[in-house]
């Protein structure tokens, strides 16, 4: 009897430590952490093989955005949509434009916590890496596809993966409904009969990318420095 209810107790402490989890460690219970109100970071600084480091606290990431964006968020510029005949289409020539669109630490935000240089994703690149994953992915669908491209998509079973470009266009889809632009649209059909598809040459409003580019690259480059190394 006594046995019985000395499982029964234990049975209930087990049934408490289960639902308020301690912060142990990443790899031990990481659901429990993210509800908590923590995610794993990337960390400059560490290992190359080991790149998920230490806990930072989400709620800290609100006053990093304000501080480091605040500015950034209040300015627009005005951009014209280009014509899609003006880009590569295919190969190794659109992955160097494509290439271009990213800073050298591919887009995040370092900062120093606990002694950790940590990296924030800065959701734009989070979106161009979208893009540019499902553009890979449908070059080499169709054949046309740059080397480095097949290497990337058919060596990676987690890239090229239709869970990856289903969370990118869900992903995609929530920008752009975030973005919500009321720019007007039309064909435009000329003389000689040709067109432009609907987009090309409207002028938006828009945040300014390469000032946000800009952040991104300077982080990088401090971050770098602060662990001894050089900033490429």
């Amino acid at each position: 009897m006594i046995k019985l209810q000395l499982y029964t107790i234990l049975l209930s402490l087990f049934a408490l430590l289960v639902q308020c989890p301690v912060l142990v460690s990443a790899s031990t219970q990481p659901k429990n952490l993210l509800a908590h109100g923590y995610f794993l970071a990337e960390s400059v600084c560490g290992p190359a093989d080991s790149p998920m480091s230490d806990l930072v606290n989400l709620s800290s990431m609100a006053a990093l955005e304000e501080a480091t964006f605040g500015d950034y968020k209040k300015g627009s510029v005005s951009m014209t949509f280009e014509s899609s005949n003006n880009s590569a289409i295919s190969g190794s020539a659109a992955d160097t434009e494509w290439d271009s669109f990213f800073p050298k630490n591919k887009g995040f935000i370092s900062q120093d916590i606990e002694n950790n240089t940590v990296l924030y994703s800065i959701s734009g690149f989070h979106a161009m890496h979208c893009l540019d994953t499902a553009r890979r992915v449908l070059e080499v669908h169709y054949n046309v596809a740059s080397n480095a491209s097949k290497t990337k998509v058919n060596n990676d079973a987690v890239y090229g993966s239709y869970y990856h470009i289903h969370h990118c266009l869900i992903y995609l889809r929530e920008m752009v409904t975030c973005t919500a632009d009321p720019a007007l649209e039309h064909h435009i059909y000329f003389a000689n009969g040709t067109a432009s598809f609907g987009g090309d040459g409207t002028k938006h409003e828009c945040r300014d990318f390469n000032a946000l580019y800009n952040i991104s690259d300077q982080s990088h480059e401090a971050a770098k420095m602060a662990c001894g190394g050089s900033d490429e």
